[in-house]
């Protein structure tokens, strides 16, 4: 028979190595479901802000009733009891509220659940989130990302840390097996519920674990893989690395605000074609949000091959003989409010490519936004002429990009000429 270990040490260690800072007031949330997985992470953290001297009510315990099952409200209730008796903690249930999901369950639930735990992290000025992907996990997205075809991104893996709105998710499990997260329960006696639809192979993922348990069964090596994944991991680190010099080997910054890619793009490795397109969209890419499918940089990446002008992730590339420009699409450009406060302020960054010059606003309220193809057929012909000599060195596309600014009571803007391209 075996025996029941707590992992408990081995956490704290891991937790010491992870790139977060906390501090004694510090507050932590964690995603519960009531399973094996996440009440091992609950009692984890709960043991290591112990050891740490710190308040574990720094612990925020979140249950999601996604209303999906009849069942939901009154096992929601029952995991938030386990946390009043075993960890004295009040578990906080959030429930949804919105329409019942019929189709793409799983997927529309995790999108559901993502969104509510978001909003009470920035809610309760919370940074870390902490949720319970493990190392079974880790290893069935392997084998799912490479039956789709995925590269040595997706193939490397659930990150450890992915950025988000309010800060990050943390994910500190993942070279945990499940069956060490059951042994600690079982060692703390702390109980647990079972979702029925972990059993239901109409979902992929647990077609994989079903698949994967099968060949284990049979002696093959699963665990092997999580290997394997750390090996791919490094790679993609290295991948990253090139990238970098890539960029700043052959990226010009230009004066308004545009850059001129001095590489046909276009003739790169799929791969290396993906990785520069998000590179260049990172900084106008919300922190967590997923990168496009596949088949969406193939199709650009086409063409481009053919000559063709392509707008994607917020950007405008426009190829030419062995070279390509890029510019800001007017609509994803921000739009900087401007009230009293920013008034007092000399200058603004704006759309993370400008510094803006603001003293010529003088009193007035309303917003800087992109010029728009629109706005400069407004003030063509009324542009000094010292502008208009400038105007020639600036591609269409990069000036009705330019920052201007708008008011509510006249629809034509006022071009901001007292500008600086920065780098990002």
């Amino acid at each position: 028979m075996e025996k029941n270990i707590d992992f408990t040490q081995q956490f704290n260690a891991v937790m010491e190595k992870l790139p977060i800072k906390t501090t004694p007031s510090t507050s932590l949330a964690v995603a519960v479901s009531g399973g094996v997985d996440s009440m091992c992470l609950s009692w984890f953290l709960f043991k290591w802000l112990d050891q740490k001297g710190w308040d574990a009510k720094n612990l925020h315990p979140i249950i999601i009733d996604h209303q999906l099952r009849e069942e939901s409200s009154k096992e929601a209730l029952h995991v938030q009891k386990i946390f009043k008796n075993y960890f004295n903690l009040q578990a906080t249930i959030l429930v949804w509220e919105g329409e019942k999901m019929l189709t793409r369950v799983q997927e529309e639930a995790r999108k559901v659940r993502y969104k509510l735990l978001f909003e009470y992290c920035q809610q309760h000025n919370i940074s870390y989130l902490f949720t319970a992907h493990h190392q079974d996990d880790q290893i069935e997205t392997f084998f799912m990302r490479a039956a789709k075809g995925s590269g040595i991104k997706g193939l490397s893996g659930i990150p450890e840390i992915r950025k988000t709105e309010f800060g990050a998710i943390v994910r500190p499990l993942l070279d945990f097996s499940k069956k060490e997260l059951k042994k600690t329960l079982k060692a703390t006696s702390i109980p647990w519920v079972e979702d029925p639809s972990n059993a239901n192979i109409f979902y992929q993922r647990n077609r994989w674990r079903k698949i994967l348990n099968r060949l284990s069964n049979g002696g093959v090596d699963i665990k092997s893989i999580a290997h394997r994944i750390q090996n791919l991991k490094i790679a993609d680190k290295k991948v990253d690395n090139s990238i970098k010099f890539f960029l700043e080997a052959y990226l010009k910054l230009q004066p308004y605000g545009w850059w001129c890619f001095d590489y046909p793009i276009w003739t790169l490795d799929p791969e290396l074609f993906r990785r520069i397109i998000n590179a260049l969209a990172l900084p106008y890419t919300s922190p967590g949000k997923y990168p496009p499918r596949g088949r969406h940089y193939r199709h650009n990446q086409s063409k481009l091959i053919k000559g063709e002008a392509v707008t994607f992730q917020g950007l405008y590339f426009l190829p030419k003989k062995n070279s390509v420009s890029i510019f800001r699409e007017p609509k994803f450009c921000q739009n900087f409010i401007v009230d009293r406060e920013i008034l007092r302020k000399k200058e603004i960054i704006w759309d993370k490519r400008f510094k803006v010059n603001i003293l010529d606003i003088k009193s007035e309220e309303g917003i800087i936004a992109p010029l728009t193809e629109k706005g400069w057929q407004v003030i063509k012909d009324s542009l000094p002429k010292s502008f208009k000599v400038v105007k020639e060195e600036i591609p269409g596309p990069a000036l009705f990009s330019l920052p201007a600014f708008w008011t509510v009571k006249s629809l034509s803007p006022k071009i901001l000429y007292k500008i600086k391209s920065i780098k990002i």
